[in-house]
């Protein structure tokens, strides 16, 4: 009978281990997984990192492209100043009304195009991020489609892209790294979850303002 007692109690100090097995194996895969999430939501933020110093890059060529391009626009203008300045005081003095209404004609289809420059965006198009990221600069195509800026933004959004200025993307993608942390947002992001409850609260980030404001 004594032997009987030791088996019994031998079971159950057997199920019992096997049960602290069972809670220590549920403790193991619930570690693992938080771990597997975690190290995902870190690649997610890296991919965000990488954008963001990509996009830093590109809106500072895109400035420097619209310094250059006023600058060449500039320098145009006070050529072609001097040159219709001559043509019209020869034309008025050889009695050549033709070269005189010449230049004024070109004056005048210089005018009527469109001068103005440093308004950079940062597109979101449909595919969302990281990976449908790019720097516009509305200006530049608002001078070479002689079209209104606004015009150019109305056609793009229009197309189901989303436009941002530097500042306020660069401060959402902190909304959006912030939210992928807590689990609640993993990449890609489409342009649909970017809403304004992102947005963490304002701190100082990268501007980058037009530049003949």
């Amino acid at each position: 009978m004594a032997d009987v007692g030791v088996n019994i109690q031998y079971l159950r100090d057997l199920k019992e281990r096997v049960r602290e097995m069972q809670s220590a194996c549920k403790e193991l895969d619930a570690f693992f997984a938080s771990g597997a999430d975690r190290m995902a939501q870190e690649v997610d933020v890296e991919q965000l990192n990488t954008l963001t110093t990509r996009l830093k890059q590109h809106l500072e060529e895109a400035v420097s492209g619209e310094n250059r391009a006023r600058y060449a626009l500039e320098k145009a203008d006070i050529m072609c100043n001097i040159g219709g300045f001559i043509f019209k005081v020869i034309g008025s003095a050889t009695g050549r009304d033709a070269l005189f209404d010449g230049v004024e004609r070109f004056e005048k289809e210089r005018a009527s195009k469109q001068r103005i420059f440093g308004m950079i965006m940062v597109c979101v198009g449909k595919g969302g991020l990281p990976d449908d990221v790019h720097v516009v600069s509305i200006s530049e195509k608002a001078r070479r489609q002689n079209r209104l800026e606004s015009a150019i933004i109305f056609e793009i959004e229009k197309g189901g892209a989303l436009l941002f200025t530097p500042d306020k993307f660069m401060h959402l993608v902190e909304g959006v790294i912030h939210n992928i942390r807590k689990g609640n947002l993993r990449l890609p992001i489409l342009p649909e979850q970017l809403t304004p409850k992102l947005v963490p609260v304002r701190r100082p980030s990268l501007n980058i303002r037009r530049i003949d404001a």
